[in-house]
This record gives structure tokens, sequence and C-alpha cells, in this order.
């Protein structure tokens, strides 16, 4: 098996991918030894998850402070009404980053050898025989969930089997920027047993080299294999809207049926397309030729971080403030930190002086209209 140095998971399966890989069951096998994707998002999600972990927010700024007191409030909740009354008597396990215990493993015999597989909860909360379990989603962008997806549905079987716990299990993903009320899903002992089940054999199909690759919006969206994968390459390529009765007639003369077709597809098509140019792209980079094509140098973007001395060199021209000020702009969630730093306040109470700031001074402009399903609408 193969494992990319530092990959805590060993190479192995994990139940963050449970989901994906229940999908593609080619998925696992086809990502070893690629490196891990990372991007902004993840790194601030990172961050808030550590917070949580060692309940100091400290470290995070204001939007994040924010998301992370939201966090607690639901946790708060979720905890009384799982505990009820005796809910200040359970004890937390939470994930530290770096610690030899955050990660919990399960081995199973597989086909041709031992297989392993594991999960790192956010955190778990237990009270004599039962248990609650605790999933974080902190971003914006983040789909709505509900606490019966396989990533939770794999945690509860690995911490019943690690700590012994008899009762039920509950799980529940918080996701603040969403809903203040989620879901709760319980798991009995029995029902653990039968997850336990289903879950090895997911495992034991993902460490199949015979296991077919399928493609899909879900499980392809995240995979490290999509550049070398000739399924998705194939699924992507289907999605673009090339159909002879879209082609046969100006985009203006499309049916309703047609105009779904193509808004069925773009999103998958348009992703396919630019990895396909970043790919491209690469290749010149590296040094490789590719007949009438090259890379054409990107421009610096300036922009002015010293206000205070570009106002003094403006003044030194003649102009004034006012004149000074006409040439700028304030960006709202800049201005909210910074009437946070001033007065401490937070949530509800920043929200207000905001609006008191702003009352009078500020002009409304509509952004362009966006497409949206009719069923996506919250």
């Amino acid at each position: 098996m193969s494992a990319i140095q530092g990959d805590e998971r060993r190479g192995c399966t994990s139940a963050s991918n449970a989901s994906w890989d229940k999908l593609c069951p080619g998925r696992h096998l086809a990502q070893q030894g690629l490196p891990e994707e990372t991007t902004e998002d993840a790194a601030l999600g990172r961050r808030i998850h550590a917070a949580l972990a060692k309940q100091d927010s400290s470290g995070l700024n204001l939007e994040e402070t924010e998301t992370f007191d939201r966090c607690r409030l639901v946790e708060a909740r979720v905890l009384e009404q799982w505990f009820g009354v005796d809910a200040p008597k359970a004890t937390a396990w939470r994930e530290v980053e770096g610690s030899a215990n955050a990660r919990l493993w399960v081995k199973f015999p597989g086909p041709a050898h031992m297989l392993e597989h594991s999960c790192r909860p956010d955190c778990f909360w237990r009270l004599n025989d039962r248990a609650l379990i605790i999933e974080y989603k902190t971003l914006a962008g983040d789909v709505p969930e509900v606490s019966r997806n396989l990533q939770l549905r794999d945690q509860q079987v690995l911490i019943r089997g690690k700590y012994m716990i008899p009762g039920d299990i509950a799980t529940v993903v918080i996701q603040p920027l969403v809903t203040m009320k989620p879901e709760l899903c319980s798991y009995s002992a029995q029902d653990s047993l039968r997850a336990r089940a289903e879950m090895f054999a997911r495992v034991a199909a993902s460490n199949d080299p015979k296991s077919t690759r399928v493609p899909g919006e879900a499980q392809c969206k995240f995979c490290r294999a999509r550049g070398s994968c000739v399924e998705y390459q194939r699924f992507a390529a289907v999605m673009i809207p090339n159909m002879p009765p879209l082609l046969e007639v100006a985009v203006s003369s499309w049916t309703p049926e047609q105009c779904a077709v193509f808004l069925d597809r773009r999103a998958i098509a348009l992703r396919w397309l630019t990895e396909a140019e970043d790919a491209i792209k690469l290749r010149l980079k590296n040094g490789q030729a590719i007949p009438g094509w090259t890379l054409k140098p990107g421009y610096e973007k300036k922009t002015i971080v010293d206000l205070a001395a570009a106002f003094e060199r403006f003044t030194a021209l003649g102009g004034n403030q006012q004149q000074f000020i006409a040439a700028c702009s304030v960006g709202k969630d800049k201005l909210r930190q910074q009437v946070h730093d001033v007065t401490g306040a937070k949530g509800k109470a920043l929200d207000g002086l905001m609006d008191k700031l702003q009352e009078g001074i500020t002009e409304c402009r509509p952004t362009a209209s966006t497409l949206q399903r009719v069923e996506d609408k919250p």
C-alpha cells in the first residue's frame, strides 16, 4: 500500500471519504500516492477546528471567532437535547492537532492482507453508557448536511469499539452558518453492528484492485485522481452540452427543456475545461512544447497598503482630505473588525453598532442575478 510522507491516514481509507468511496469503489486506490490539495478555505476551517479543540479562540480573527462562538452555542444546545438535565456531568474528548490519540483505527482481515480504516472525530461527549459525536462544518460554502452521513456512521462504530460504549450513540453535524438547530441521529448497539458490517464491506471494495471507478459529481469533486482518471474525463466530457438538438438551433430558440439540459451539465463541464486548461498551463510552465501556444506572463496588480503615507504625499501635491477620501473605499468586513477592536463588541451587539455607523451613509447596489435550482432553495 502506497502512502505519501506525512499522511496520517498511512494510505488507508478513512471515515472522511466514506460517502465518496461508497459511490466510487475504485476511488481510493486511484488516489494512492497523490498529494492532498490545499485551499485557503480548508486552512480557515482548520484554524477554527483547532480553536474548538483547544476551546480557545484567541488566535482567530473576528469572523472566525463569531463562527467559533456559534459552534459552542449550538453544541451546548445539543448536549442538553441528548443528555437532558445531566448534560453538565458529561465529559468531552476533543481532537488535538498532533496528538497520537487523535485518530482512531480498526483492523480486520481482507482478501489478501489485513485492512485498516480510521477516523478523526472533532469531538464526542460521554455520559455513563451513552455518547454524542459532533462534527463541525464551519465554512460559509458548506452544504447542509444531516447526521446520517457515512463519516459519522463510521465514527460511531470506531468510538463504540474503542471506548466500549454499550448504550445509544447520537451523531450531529454543527453548521452554524447553515442552521442553528441541527438534526441528531441515534444509533443503538444493534444499529452499530449493521453499520460495522457495511463499513467493512465498503473498505474491502475500496482496497480491491478490481473495483471499478464510478464517476459522478459528488465523488469526483474532491478526488485527487481527476487529472489521470479516464472515467472522470469521459463523464465530464459527456456533460458538455454538444447534443445535436442543441447545436441545430440558436440559443435564443432553445426550448425550456433544452435550457434545463444545458444548466444541468454546465458546472461539471466548466470545471473539467478549467482543470484541462490548468494541466496544459503546467506543461508549458515545465518546458513542454505545445504547437502554436505559449504562456503569456501575468501582470502585477498594485495595492496601496500604507494609506497614511499615500495621504501625506497626496497633500504635498496640493490635495485635501475630502479629495483623498473620494478616491478611497471602505471594506465593511475590515471596518467591522476595527469596530470590534475598538469596542470589544461581538455578535448582535456589534451588528447594532455597525448599523448605527452606516446609517444614512451607504449606497445599495444590487448584484447580478444568479441561477438556482428550484429544489435547492432554503
